[in-house]
């Protein structure tokens, strides 16, 4: 009866248009209980005192073991539990201002915020004290106005993002060189509008070409799969030089060239000089541009 009671009352607040959350904080004690509370700020990391978006997770065994007489199995029955009661219909009506609230300053930066922006969103007072990237990261799992996308978060369609990286792979997967970003705008039909955003579609696509997994880019504002690009930047280093190299100097100059994010390893670098027919092995551990 309590539960019926409690139901009824939020129905009617939500009739009257007098629901009383008012940030996000507000919002989780208002429909989870204790332990789904401290199990969800604990797996999103709300409450943590520095802002370190793409953190590493705590895991659940990590939470079971901070809250105490709990079993890994048991943290994650809270955490079902705890996510199933937020994307209730009622939970999410409830939600609806603070959503509206995020998506609202999304649309400033034309649909999609990168890590390094949301830091300027830390003291929000409709967060509740919470940090903004794992905020944003909840939500995205319980509403349905915010996604998280490679790094990022936005408000356009998941049909506008899925056709964007659609096109976008298709295009550097035929062309397999590294393409500057207006070489591949040019090649991109990008929508204008989703959802009711009006979407500046070049920055929109830097946004996706700086943070999608399977995108590598240069500091000169070049993008590439590796798989096919990575060959063509080893053969200019090659050919920058009469001398053999060696493949751990080969590797320095190709993470010069890279977005921290793109950089490799040495092991990725041999691999792909095994199997280029230009590069030429003429010593130990040595490589130059065959025939020259």
């Amino acid at each position: 009866m309590q539960n019926v009671r409690w139901f009824f009352r939020w129905t009617e607040r939500l009739e009257k248009g007098a629901s009383t959350v008012t940030d996000l904080r507000q919002w989780l004690r208002a429909f989870l209980n204790d332990r789904e509370l401290a199990m969800l700020e604990r797996r999103y990391g709300l409450n943590d005192p520095l802002f370190r978006p793409l953190m590493k997770r705590m895991t659940l065994q990590e939470i079971a073991d901070q809250l105490g007489g709990v079993t890994r199995e048991r943290a994650r029955q809270m955490e079902e539990a705890g996510l199933t009661k937020l994307r209730s219909h009622l939970s999410r009506a409830v939600a609806a201002p603070l959503e509206m609230h995020w998506v609202e300053r999304m649309k400033k930066f034309d649909g999609a915020i990168s890590s390094k922006e949301l830091g300027d969103w830390q003291g929000d007072p409709v967060l509740g004290g919470y940090q903004p990237w794992g905020a944003l990261l909840l939500l995205s799992d319980t509403l349905e106005g915010v996604h998280a996308c490679y790094g990022c978060f936005c408000c356009l369609s998941y049909e506008t993002v899925l056709a964007l990286e659609t096109a976008v792979l298709r295009v550097l997967r035929e062309v397999r060189t590294p393409l500057a970003f207006d070489a591949i705008r040019a090649r991109v039909a990008v929508p204008t509008r989703s959802v009711g955003v009006e979407i500046n579609s070049e920055r929109f696509l830097r946004v996706l070409l700086d943070h999608h997994p399977e995108i590598n880019g240069t500091v000169d504002g070049r993008y590439f799969l590796p798989a096919h690009g990575a060959e063509v930047l080893i053969v200019e280093i090659l050919r920058a030089t009469a001398e053999p190299v060696h493949y751990y100097e080969i590797t320095r100059r190709y993470n010069e060239l890279m977005q921290p994010a793109s950089r490799r390893g040495t092991g990725f670098i041999l691999h792909l000089l095994r199997g280029i027919s230009a590069a030429q092995r003429v010593g130990l551990g040595q490589y130059r541009l065959r025939g020259a």
